[in-house]
């Protein structure tokens, strides 16, 4: 590589400071409150004020709604910022403009400023601050946030006029930081509602539902917008779905798979449509086509190469495991004896409950450490379904597909860091170290 200015081999060696001091950053775990974040983005200028956003939370589905959301976004002619969490792959892909991780140079110059702005910030914090630093710096004209965890206390909630919020679904996940209920839950995801501003909510049962409507509705939302409620919704033939906005009746078929899809679908064309009003060039084509053509790796992703059929899925609670079985039954003409399962969760996961819901499908069980956190026990995991352990994801892939053969299917699930893992596998991915925040 050739030195010009900055050489390429420069800005990759400071790349790699950078997240070594960040990454420095991970023992402090998660820091709920928003006082240091608030501090840390006055002293950089307030870049989360600088550009309009979209702010989605929730326990399932908040990825690829905002994955839907930006491609909607940016179909409309807008230049977006998308800002998720963790990462599959490479650390970059939390920071992406226009579909794309962060190049190189921009990572690093954003990263370098938030860790120097605030020392005291945690990892997911700097992450979010370097997020909107660069989404300043690079004329990103919206944003669309993924909540990391929570609503209330997590650092994005820092940002104060969005254009949309929105709760995708509520599930029993995080029991030990959010609460012990459903309700419980959905009071700290609502809790990204603010004055003025039209919150979105997800399908949800009765009670989920009250709760976030009464919070948004106390803080002052301008309107709540349910789906399969105020925003009636029609199951069509095939993968698709109608649903009535305020923009008009929208036909969706989006590119992500699974009925539980539909429904994502269904709320991120809902914030788009809320999100029209200040965003005037979003209409019913873009909706329409933004949706069917985003994409959101490691969601029920199919992976075909000379060695046969591999689906990787996040699913890392029991609401996505049943999503994913409800996939696998319906789309998947092979049976048990021709499926093999991929496994490994982290060990503060419900992931008996999910091992219940997934076992059953694949005859062929192979257990291993998905990274990123303590794993659950994998001996535990023989004693309950049955199955070999593995010593790595590149034996359990190899174990599996020699278990049904080119013909045969693998699926990879119970952590989005061991689909990150065996995606990197199968692809021949870079992969900078995996990171639960």
């Amino acid at each position: 590589m050739r030195a010009s200015g900055g050489s390429v081999v420069a800005v990759v060696k400071n790349l790699a400071k950078a997240l070594a001091s960040i990454y420095f950053r991970v023992p402090r775990g998660i820091q709920f409150g928003l006082d240091d974040v608030r501090t840390a983005c006055d002293r950089a200028g307030s870049p989360h004020l600088h550009v309009p956003v979209v702010h989605i939370a929730g326990t399932n589905g908040k990825g690829s709604v905002a994955s839907m959301v930006a491609s909607v976004l940016r179909t409309a002619g807008y230049r977006v910022g998308l800002f998720t969490s963790p990462h599959l792959c490479r650390f970059a892909e939390r920071i992406q403009i226009d579909g794309s991780p962060l190049d190189n140079d921009s990572l690093t110059s954003a990263l370098w400023q938030a860790i120097e702005v605030g020392p005291k910030l945690s990892f997911f914090e700097t992450t979010f601050l370097a997020a909107m630093l660069a989404f300043r710096r690079l004329d990103v004209q919206v944003a669309v946030l993924e909540v990391g965890l929570g609503g209330r206390l997590d650092a994005t909630n820092v940002v104060e006029h969005p254009t949309v919020t929105a709760v995708t679904r509520i599930a029993l996940d995080h029991m030990d930081k959010l609460g012990r209920t459903e309700e419980e839950i959905a009071a700290e995801k609502a809790a990204i509602a603010k004055q003025g501003v039209p919150m979105v909510l997800g399908p949800m049962s009765a009670q989920v539902d009250r709760v976030c409507r009464e919070h948004a509705l106390g803080t002052g939302a301008s309107e709540v917008l349910g789906v399969g409620r105020e925003i009636a919704i029609e199951r069509l033939q095939g993968h698709a779905m109608r649903v009535a906005l305020s923009l008009g009746s929208v036909e969706l078929r989006p590119s992500l798979l699974g009925a539980h899809q539909l429904e994502n679908a269904a709320v991120a064309a809902a914030i788009c449509a809320a999100a029209s009003g200040k965003l005037d060039r979003v209409d019913s084509k873009a909706i329409e086509k933004g949706i069917a053509d985003a994409v959101w790796p490691g969601r029920l992703e199919r992976i075909r190469d000379e060695d046969g059929d591999v689906v990787l899925d996040a699913a890392h609670n029991p609401d996505g495991a049943q999503a994913l079985a409800a996939y696998l039954r319906q789309s998947e003409a092979r049976g048990p004896q021709s499926t093999a399962l991929v496994f490994g969760a982290v060990a503060d996961k419900s992931w008996k409950q999910m091992l219940s819901i997934l076992a059953p499908l694949a005859e062929h069980r192979f257990y291993v450490e998905p990274g990123g956190r303590a794993g659950a026990p994998l001996v535990e995991m023989v004693e309950t379904a049955g199955g070999t352990c593995e010593a790595d994801v590149p034996s359990a892939l190899a174990a599996a597909r020699r278990s049904v053969g080119k013909h045969g299917l693998v699926v990879v699930a119970g952590s989005i860091f061991l689909a990150g893992n065996a995606r990197c596998c199968l692809l021949r991915l870079d992969r900078d170290p995996p990171v639960a925040l």
